[in-house]
């Protein structure tokens, strides 16, 4: 019997995400943007025990909606389209809900989820916050060289010099 739903539930879950992927990676297309993914992998690790956080919180965390095959989805479909996908690491993404993506400067976190830069005024929702700051990001993501050194600040990818002539935004 279990085994029944699971397998309906995967079946659900795998549909919504090839859905949920086409229709970003079409909407990026029809755009002429570039996509930028922030890397999930290290969120496995917040389910460890000794973080202080109750066994309901990690069965939660844990078995909740696959990003990281979302994010698969999206890079395989946007390559496809050759569309530039970029992933940011975990270092690159740092202080993205807490930095202000108007003024840049770091604010402190509340346990509301709105952020209120004191510099400059902006209000706005934390995980919107952060979605501008990670586009802001890979757009000016250091090209790295063979050695992982920084070469100089570009564009990611051949595939966003080549799509028509124009340049290409970042889609949030």
């Amino acid at each position: 019997m279990a085994s029944k739903y699971g397998k309906r539930e995967r079946n659900r879950t795998g549909q919504i995400i090839h859905v949920t992927s086409k229709k970003i990676v079409m909407n990026a297309l029809q755009r002429r943007e570039m996509i930028v993914l922030e890397n999930v992998k290290g969120l496995i690790n917040i389910t460890k025990k000794g973080d202080g956080r109750g066994n309901n919180y990690r069965f939660l965390l844990h078995n909740a909606f696959p990003y990281g095959m979302l994010a698969s989805q999206i890079v395989y479909k946007g390559s496809w389209e050759g569309l530039p996908v970029i992933e940011l690491t975990g270092k690159e993404t740092r202080n993205t809900s807490k930095e202000c993506s108007a003024c840049g400067s770091l604010t402190r976190i509340e346990h509301d989820r709105t952020l209120k830069c004191d510099s400059c005024g902006l209000e706005i929702d934390r995980d919107v916050n952060a979605c501008i700051n990670i586009a802001g990001r890979g757009r000016t993501r250091p090209k790295r060289s063979s050695k992982g050194l920084p070469v100089e600040a570009v564009k990611q990818s051949k595939d966003a010099e080549q799509m028509a002539g124009s340049q290409i935004s970042t889609s949030i």
